[in-house]
Parts: C-alpha cells; structure tokens; sequence
C-alpha cells in the first residue's frame, strides 16, 4: 500500500513538472509554421548604403547591415505564419546613402510586404520604394523571391 502511495506521489509531481516547464506550441500545431519569402536587395550604384532603421516585421539584413557599391547585396528572410485568414506583413527598411567620402547624401527607403490571401494564397512585394537622392531602381520578382536593384 506504501508502494502506490509513493508512486501516486511520484505522477502527480511529473504532472505538475511538465506542465511548469512546457514550453512554446507543439510541431504539429499549425499557427507554429511559418512562410518564408526572400528579398534581396542589389547596390549597383557608386554609393555605399547603410542601415539607419528597421522597423515592423522586416529581419536584420545578412549578410551585414552595409550595403556595399558596384554589386553589394542583401538579403532579408522575411517570416509570417502560414495559418489565419486574410493578413497583411510589412517591415519597413531605411538606408542612409553615403557619398566615396563617407558624407551622407540622403537615404533609400522601402517597404517588405507579404499579404496571406483567405484562400491561402501568399505574395509578396517590395512597396513604397523612396529616396531624396539621384538613386534609381527596378524589381524583379518570381514566386516567393523579390529582388530589388538600386543603381
């Protein structure tokens, strides 16, 4: 009769262990998988670019936060959960532009967007691209890749 009472004790210690260090969701609950939609951004200009700002959802930039002249690149992963109905991400990045002699000459802006469709579809998109520099730029996108070259 000891013996049960001992492990009676012993199950409902393990219970209440469990359930103080559960941690996060489990793998098969679908609100825990993500989408993820990459964006790349290209410097094919003479200036070199320099994260001042990053704000909403958008990721830190790999491989760095400087964005070197004649053919620098960076690349956000930019994640939103694959479940829920029809949802808007956005993360908004601003570069400061500099000059070969390292003054600022203005900033570069943009907008990573990923819309959820109820249907289930995703896309993605560069949006609110700006800039108070002689800078230009174009888009090239394919499914679930986006690449922004600035020049």
């Amino acid at each position: 009769m000891k013996a049960v009472g001992v492990i009676l004790v012993l199950f409902i210690l393990l219970v209440i262990v469990t359930k103080t260090f559960s941690f996060g969701q489990l793998e098969d609950d679908p609100s825990s998988i993500l989408v993820t939609r990459l964006f790349d951004v290209v410097n094919n200009s003479s200036s070199t670019l320099v994260v001042r700002s990053i704000t909403g959802r958008a990721p830190e930039p790999t491989p760095s936060r400087t964005l070197n002249p004649f053919d620098g690149l960076n690349q956000y992963r930019m994640q939103a959960p694959s479940s829920g109905g029809n949802s808007t991400y956005r993360g908004t990045v601003t570069y400061d532009v500099l000059r070969a002699d390292g003054t600022n000459a203005g900033y570069f802006r943009f907008t990573l967007r990923i819309f959820k469709g109820g249907n289930g579809g995703i896309s993605e998109s560069f949006t609110d691209i700006s800039t108070d520099t002689a800078l230009s730029w174009s888009v090239y996108s394919e499914v679930a890749y986006k690449r922004l070259t600035i020049s």
